[in-house]
């Protein structure tokens, strides 16, 4: 008996758990812009999690493009990531199962700038008993959509696809959904 192994993706696998974890919030709130202001605990872990995967995966990206730059925080990623390419902010995330779409980055447009989400972010994780509203459904699906943007741009110098592909969160530009397989445009 043998066993073949491929090494597996595991940036896109914690991808897709955390996917996971925004399918169950849809058991417990409507993904409607009436709700987009509600915060948890539950929003709060996701957005921390999917935020610290979205500086590591953008620090990978900057590294990879510029090693030399030595590129510490998201101004710094920013300014490679968008030398590099130069559409980044443009890219937009939807989940058509209830009609959203997203353009996380869009805030990158402007130089020296970070995503709302990304703020969001740093005032739940740092001033949490002041701020602790900011963990709200808006910015918890942006900060996956800005996850999935960055993986998605980060794995296509890669391969040309990964396995399987999300259930909920598709793309616009950057890639496609083909069957099981999440396919990489290039360029």
């Amino acid at each position: 008996m043998s066993i073949r192994t491929d090494r597996t993706p595991i940036h896109w696998n914690y991808f897709l758990a955390i996917e996971e974890d925004i399918a169950d919030l849809t058991r417990w709130i409507e993904f409607h812009e009436s709700n987009f202001k509600c915060f948890s605990i539950q929003l709060a872990r996701v957005l921390m999690v999917a935020s610290a995967e979205a500086d590591v995966i953008a620090k990978k990206l900057a590294d990879n493009i510029k090693p030399e730059s030595g590129a510490r925080n998201i101004r710094d990623y920013q300014k490679i990531i968008m030398d590099a390419y130069p559409k980044f902010d443009t890219h937009t995330v939807e989940i058509p199962r209830y009609g959203l779409s997203f353009t996380p980055w869009s805030n990158w447009g402007q130089p020296d700038t970070s995503p709302l989400w990304w703020m969001a972010n740093n005032k739940v994780k740092h001033d949490r008993s002041n701020c602790f509203d900011q963990a709200s459904l808006e910015n918890v699906l942006n900060s996956v959509a800005g996850l999935f943007v960055l993986i998605a741009i980060y794995y296509q110098s890669q391969t040309s696809s990964v396995t399987p592909a999300p259930s909920l969160f598709e793309p616009s530009s950057f890639a496609l959904v083909d069957g099981d397989w999440l396919v990489f445009r290039r360029g």
